[in-house]
């Protein structure tokens, strides 16, 4: 007897397809992977996930787009913590951006891996633009509570944030080389906002 399909409502259908193209990425890289990998990973056919994408463009724009959202949301949670000073706040997130801790190396390993240079691209794109208004949230408390001393907030975190992350582009996070960057940059980050000296401060290892 032949096996029948299951219907599946669209919004689950599609984020089957764009978890199981975010795992092939992963294992196997963007470039090497095809809708029909995609569609076997899925257990359909081509043909339904052209229905939901046009292209693998597509679908790994949704793939980046769910995990910018997911790390913005991160972001967000620490940014909106109430109770929270702001120079905690901006170390707790910079932390989170900088480090890579136990679950995290696979997402890490995918977006930087040579093989996925476009997928880096975007991500790096897409989560600028979100988390650039997580910090200046954080600076402009900041100001209030007289630990930053910033003349334009937007300005000088966009300056601030995009230097860092040129500054460590490409650059393993598991090296010595990488935490002595990293500390160097939170000394440039600190001048640039007015912060105390050593107020900013976090662990690379991210254990």
């Amino acid at each position: 007897m032949a096996k029948r399909r299951v219907s599946k409502e669209p919004e689950i259908r599609k984020q089957e397809i764009i978890d199981a193209a975010q795992e092939l990425f992963f294992n196997q890289g963007f470039g090497e992977t095809s809708i029909g990998d995609i569609a076997r990973g899925v257990g359909v056919t081509q043909g339904l996930v052209y229905y939901y994408f046009k292209s693998k463009d597509e679908i790994l724009d949704a793939v980046v787009d769910q995990f910018a959202t997911q790390y913005y949301s991160g972001l967000s949670t620490i940014a909106n913590a109430p109770g929270m000073d702001a120079a905690a706040k901006l170390n707790a997130v910079l932390e989170m951006m900088l480090t890579i801790s136990p679950g995290r190396e696979k997402i890490f390993d995918y977006v930087h891996d040579k093989r996925n240079e476009l997928v880096h691209v975007r991500v790096e794109q897409m989560v600028f633009e979100k988390i650039i208004g997580v910090f200046v949230g954080i600076v402009e408390q900041g100001r209030i509570e007289r630990v930053f001393v910033v003349d334009y907030p937007h300005a000088t975190v966009t300056i601030l944030i995009s230097g860092l992350q040129q500054y460590l582009r490409g650059m393993s996070r598991f090296s010595d080389t990488y935490e002595e960057r990293v500390r160097i940059g939170l000394q440039v980050l600190e001048k640039g906002l007015g912060a105390a000296e050593g107020s900013i401060r976090i662990r690379t290892c991210g254990a």
